[in-house]
C-alpha cells in the first residue's frame, strides 16, 4: 500500500497581496488565512511547493524566478544571496509585436522543489525577480495567480530524514 502525504492547496491572486510589499524590491507578503487549513492535527511540519503559476509578465523580456523568503525552518537563512529558495522560474515561450511594443509570454517550469517549513504558516513572503539578477524585483500586477501545495510531515518523519543524511568525515 502506498503512503501518500496529506496535502492542502492554497491559491492566491495578486490583488489579494497588493499593498503588502516587503522592504526588498519584488517582495510580496501573502497572508494565509487559518481557514485555508482543514485540520490542525495533520503534522508539525510540511513541505511547500509552487504547483501552478499564472502571472501577467508581458513586459518582462527575460526569465523570471520566484523564491520563498519566509517562513524558513528554525529561522535559518538559505538559498540565493542569503535569501530564499527558488521555487520556480519562467522562460519566454512567445514574443508578440502589438504594433506599439513587444509582449513577452512566459511559461513557468514545473519543478519537484519542496522546502521544509513549519506547518500551517500564517504568512508567506515571496520574491519575484529577473533570472540572473542580484538586485531588483518585480511587483505583481492585477491579474494572475500562484498556487502553493502544503504536504504535511510528522516530527518523527523529519527526524528520520535527518538520521538518513548523516555526513561522514572524508579523512
Amino acid at each position: 500500500m502506498a503512503n501518500y502525504p496529506i496535502a492542502e492547496y492554497y491559491t492566491i491572486v495578486p490583488t489579494a497581496a497588493k499593498g503588502d510589499h516587503g522592504i526588498t524590491a519584488g517582495e510580496h507578503i501573502l497572508n494565509v488565512p487559518q481557514s485555508t487549513y482543514t485540520n490542525n492535527s495533520f503534522g508539525q511540519y510540511c513541505v511547500i511547493s509552487l504547483v501552478d503559476v499564472g502571472l501577467n509578465l508581458q513586459t518582462q523580456s527575460g526569465g523570471v524566478a520566484i523564491s520563498l523568503e519566509t517562513p524558513t525552518l528554525n529561522g535559518s537563512s538559505s538559498g540565493v544571496n542569503g535569501g530564499g529558495v527558488i521555487l520556480s522560474h519562467s522562460s519566454i515561450t512567445a514574443v508578440v509585436d502589438n504594433g506599439t511594443s513587444l509582449l513577452y509570454y512566459h511559461t513557468f517550469t514545473e519543478t519537484d522543489i519542496k522546502y521544509l517549513i513549519p506547518a500551517r504558516p500564517s504568512q508567506l513572503k515571496i520574491r519575484i525577480f529577473p533570472v540572473g539578477a542580484t538586485s531588483g524585483g518585480i511587483h505583481l500586477e492585477d491579474t494572475g495567480y500562484l498556487t502553493f501545495k502544503f504536504e504535511y510531515i510528522s516530527a518523527e518523519a523529519v527526524n528520520n530524514l535527518g538520521n538518513e543524511v548523516s555526513y561522514n568525515p572524508a579523512f
